[in-house]
This record gives C-alpha cells, sequence and structure tokens, in this order.
C-alpha cells in the first residue's frame, strides 16, 4: 500500500468515526460478530496497514460480543452475550458500564492525541496496544507526534533501549 492508499484509509477511518462523534456510539457499533463496518473492526482489521494491533483476545477492548459460550477465564466477567474485563472492577461491573467506561476512554484518548497530549494518554488505564492505536488514528496530521507502532516492546526494539521507560519516554 503507497502512501497515497494510507492516507485514503486513514481519511475513510476519521469519516466513519469522526472524533466529534465518538461519545454517540452505541455498544453494537464499538464491538460485534461477523460485522466489518464496527469501531474495533476498523481498529484491528481494516486500518492494520496504519499500524497493527492484531493478538491478544478480544479481552483487550475492555468488552466483547462473543460467537459462542463463554469461556471461563480470570478477570473477565459474562452477560447474555457480551464478556468484558472487571480489572478490579475499575473498568465496572456491569456491561454498561464498562461500556461507559470505554466510550469515555475512547474518547478522551482521541481528544488527548489530536491536541498533543500524550502524557494524558499514558496515564489512562486501558489496553496499551488499543490506546495507542486510537492516538496514533486521532492526532493532529499536520503537527504529528506519534509513529505508528504500539507496543513498547516494540518500541525499545526500535531504539535500543531495555529500560523501564513509560511509553511516551521511548
Amino acid at each position: 500500500m503507497d502512501i497515497k492508499e494510507q492516507y485514503d484509509l486513514w481519511d475513510s477511518f476519521l469519516q466513519r468515526w469522526p472524533r466529534e462523534k465518538l461519545n454517540e456510539m452505541t455498544l453494537e457499533q464499538y464491538i460485534s460478530v461477523d460485522d466489518k463496518d464496527t469501531f474495533t473492526y476498523w481498529l484491528e482489521t481494516k486500518t492494520r496497514e496504519l499500524g497493527s494491533i492484531q493478538g491478544n483476545t478480544s479481552a483487550k477492548y475492555g468488552i466483547y460480543k462473543r460467537s459462542g459460550k463463554p469461556k471461563e477465564q480470570s478477570g473477565i466477567e459474562h452477560g447474555a452475550i457480551y464478556s468484558w474485563r472487571t480489572r478490579y472492577n475499575k473498568y465496572g461491573i456491569t456491561q454498561e458500564g464498562v461500556f461507559k467506561y470505554v466510550k469515555e476512554v475512547i474518547s478522551s484518548v482521541a481528544k488527548a492525541a489530536y491536541e498533543g497530549d500524550l502524557d494524558s494518554i499514558e496515564k489512562i488505564d486501558f489496553s496499551p496496544l488499543v490506546k495507542w492505536k486510537i492516538a496514533f488514528l486521532y492526532l493532529n496530521r499536520q503537527s504529528p507526534i506519534l509513529i505508528n507502532t504500539f507496543s513498547k516492546e516494540m518500541l525499545q526494539v526500535l531504539v535500543d533501549e531495555n529500560g523501564d521507560q513509560t511509553y511516551t519516554e521511548l
């Protein structure tokens, strides 16, 4: 994919998921099974050419829709069709509460990224892969502040560091 195609893809993402409308996203628009227009499908699959967050389980999204019976996992609660991280109840204890938290995270990360506030993003309790991919997609392209690598381990490889820095210090 050439640079023009990457920018076209990025534009398509921003047109489909504008920063100003993230507060209006429903759980069904956020994540589903076999729906190729959800926010998470765009993050992981459609925008893969802009940086991959593939891997791990769907739990990285905070809440996810199951296609079958729930699997017993530590730190995961199950509803009728959704499962979510309990994370010591920091995200919430109900499906609605967790999604409210997730939506606030997405909006906060997108806003902070656009404003260039990486420290605020670093402090947000959420999957690093997901929050930094969101940050990259919503940064102000007129003054970019991130590269499209979202794993601390991969960043350390790129800068040949082995220290205890936070994501923003690398």
